[in-house]
């Protein structure tokens, strides 16, 4: 009787000793699970590398590796890189073949911030860092932005830049005494555009002043010229 008792007994211990290595076996594979993954960039890449996206990606898909469908899976991903502030839109997807693949569109600078921190600022007001080894060829806004004024400084560059000449000329934007201010490439001093309104007849007023001076034998050594009069610029001299 005792050696049935203790046959059973060592019966159920190694059956949970077997349940129990076989579950941890699982667990261990499951964090050493590994994914391929395929990552492209909509454009050449100019903040991101395929690198960190793949390890970010690799990361995240660890943590949801139990998670039962894909399509949460998917927009758990998007959400999880979409938060990284260079990134405008990221697509998950899989392939056939069970492996991982993402499409990456970059944020467009429209312009940079140069003051206590260095960074850029797109289309829709979002500010990401600058990059280590590139430089975006955009208009540079001096001094510090507050996030109040933000709105305002895309809506007025937008204007500014959407002129076939400022888009080419215009280096630069500040704000100093409530008065916006602009550099352009061709004259070394620079513009008052004030408050920012009425933007289309001052870029022309602007425009006609520059075709005068650029055709000018000598160009005067102004300090700055001021675009608020009406029909007319303002120059001042040192």
């Amino acid at each position: 009787m005792n050696n049935k008792i203790t046959t059973r007994f060592g019966f159920l211990f190694f059956s949970s000793l077997l349940v129990f290595l076989i579950v941890f076996t699982q667990t261990q594979n499951r964090r050493r699970v590994s994914y391929e993954i395929s990552v492209q960039f909509e454009k050449t890449p100019r903040f991101l590398t395929e690198a960190t996206v793949n390890k970010l990606l690799t990361q995240k898909m660890q943590v949801l590796h139990n998670q039962p469908h894909d399509t949460l899976i998917l927009n758990m991903l998007e959400s999880d890189l979409e938060v990284v502030s260079a990134i405008e839109n990221a697509e998950v997807y899989r392939q056939p073949d069970g492996s991982w693949g993402v499409i990456i569109r970059e944020r467009e600078p429209l312009f940079r911030v140069v003051g206590s921190q260095h960074y850029y600022v797109d289309a829709f007001g979002v500010r990401f860092p600058k990059a280590k080894d590139y430089a975006a060829d955009v208009p540079v806004y001096l001094g510090d932005l507050n996030e109040a004024k933000r709105t305002e400084v895309v809506r007025l560059l937008q204007k500014l830049i959407g002129d076939s000449f400022l888009a080419k000329e215009l280096t630069h934007l500040t704000l100093r005494d409530d008065l916006y201010r602009i550099g352009i490439r061709s004259l070394p001093y620079d513009f008052v555009l004030g408050k920012g309104i009425n933007i289309p007849s001052k870029i022309r007023k602007l425009k006609i002043f520059c075709a005068h001076q650029l055709q000018q034998q000598k160009q005067l050594d102004y300090q700055e010229a001021n675009l608020m009069y009406k029909n007319q610029v303002v120059v001042t001299t040192p």
